[in-house]
């Protein structure tokens, strides 16, 4: 799932500008959210 959340802006972000990086950074930081929580709740 986290992997998921890292491949989206592949696909759905804009094609150039900073709203691109935005899409990046926020689905990086899903991910991260995500494999933060499965560690924690030892649900990996």
């Amino acid at each position: 799932m986290a992997l998921g959340a890292v491949l989206v802006p592949w696909f759905y972000a804009p094609q150039a500008g900073p709203r691109r990086l935005l899409w990046f950074a926020a689905t990086t930081a899903v991910a991260a959210a995500l494999a933060i929580r499965a560690y924690t709740t030892g649900a990996a």
